[in-house]
């Protein structure tokens, strides 16, 4: 891959210093929802059935985004997509803020996050073509960024909620911080940083993805990753405060402990990735992440739902940058497909799973909605036991194919 045209452009540090900035400030304004949850109940006044449209709207904005940003990029180049994208998603936030209307806030969020998947895969491509011989640890550390994000946004509610101010005042934060994103991309971003692919049409990724023995259970993986994931940050405030009576802000800061371990686990996992295959990471990543999320089920304490948070966080922290990597490895020359088409899978988890869980929530109670991110983690662990060897043996054979 190194003989690409375009890589040396690619290699400059402005392109992964903005892919930092794009997924710190993506993963402050894409996580504010869940620690806001209960508070943005009452200042909706709607059920919690009612603020699980929010996620569908953002798993359906970015599910979109996602199936057409491969295609925006090959044409234009990565400060189309990334500065266009940190535009959208903070004008979405904003005009969510002015409104105390749910369905404004289903419209402007799901618009926003239509945009957020091309700042999303532009991003992560941006680095992954940076920087191919230590793509797995750039990987893990780009993500390391959009945890730090992430950790910042139940941090800014629970001092919000403490405060007594507005629940929109962080989303405002947000907002401005993405916006100023747009234009430093912009600026950091010249047109020579345009990527060269050899498979630029989403018909024809899909097509070559749907045949690939290894790809289409690397898919599934992905998109159980994303469900679980969100299903478990996006309603666990909500679930602490019905089933452990946690105070409003101090139920604000759980998702603070599952980024914060999230972090943690993708940190030490750029460390090993320079010595341990993808498929250890995957594999145990997903077995902490099962365990974790038993915890949280089982053990509806405060105790227990810290120790269950801290576990299915640092867990899930290496899963979703060893998949990327691992199929970046086996097919090095069809990244761009490969990308195009796990994007849209971890959408698709994205749309049913956390909305599945607020369905429960409202139907069934708490403990339903916390069934949703167990069973994910279930059936990560078996795909990935019926998988993981056979995937293996591919990646080696075809470890050397060209670049």
């Amino acid at each position: 891959m190194s003989g690409r045209a375009g890589g040396a452009s690619l290699g400059h540090a402005a392109g992964e210093e903005t892919a930092w900035f794009a997924y710190l400030t993506m993963g402050l304004g894409l996580s504010l929802v869940s620690p806001a949850l209960p508070a943005l109940r009452a200042y909706l006044d709607t059920s919690y059935a009612g603020l699980g449209l929010i996620f569908t709207a953002v798993a359906a904005g970015t599910g979109v985004s996602y199936l057409l940003a491969g295609a925006l990029i090959d044409r234009t180049s990565y400060r189309v997509p990334i500065a266009g994208g940190a535009l959208v998603l903070g004008a979405g936030l904003l005009v969510a803020v002015a409104s105390r209307s749910l369905a404004v806030w289903v419209i402007a969020m799901g618009a926003g996050a239509a945009a957020s998947g091309a700042l999303d895969i532009a991003s992560a491509r941006l680095v992954s073509e940076s920087a191919p011989e230590r793509r797995n640890a750039a990987l893990n550390l780009l993500n390391v960024f959009f945890g730090v994000g992430a950790l910042a946004a139940p941090l800014l509610v629970a001092l919000d909620l403490s405060a007594h101010w507005p629940v929109t005042w962080p989303f405002a934060f947000a907002a401005l911080l993405l916006l100023s994103l747009a234009g430093f991309g912009w600026r950091r971003l010249g047109r020579r940083q345009a990527i060269v692919v050899h498979a630029a049409r989403l018909g024809q990724n899909l097509r070559w993805a749907l045949i690939q023995p290894w790809l289409r259970p690397l898919m599934l993986v992905v998109g159980l990753y994303i469900g679980t994931e969100v299903a478990l940050a996006g309603w666990l405030a909500s679930y602490a405060h019905s089933t452990a009576g946690v105070s409003l802000a101090r139920a604000a800061t759980l998702p603070f402990v599952f980024w914060a371990a999230v972090t943690g686990g993708r940190v030490v996992a750029t460390e090993r990735a320079r010595r341990w295959r993808e498929e250890t990471l995957l594999a145990m990543g997903i077995a902490i992440t099962v365990a974790g999320v038993s915890v949280c089920l089982w053990v509806p304490s405060l105790p227990g739902l810290v120790t269950g948070t801290v576990l299915a966080g640092v867990g899930s922290g290496p899963i979703f940058p060893a998949a990327f990597s691992l199929a970046a490895r086996i097919r090095p020359e069809r990244q761009s497909a490969s990308f195009g088409v796990l994007y849209p899978a971890g959408a698709v988890g994205n749309l049913v799973m956390p909305t599945l869980a607020g369905l429960l929530f409202s139907l069934r109670g708490p403990g339903a909605a916390m069934a949703v991110p167990l069973a994910g983690a279930l059936a990560m662990a078996a795909v990935t036991l019926g998988w993981l060897r056979p995937s293996q043996r591919f990646g080696e054979e075809n470890s050397g194919r060209g670049g």
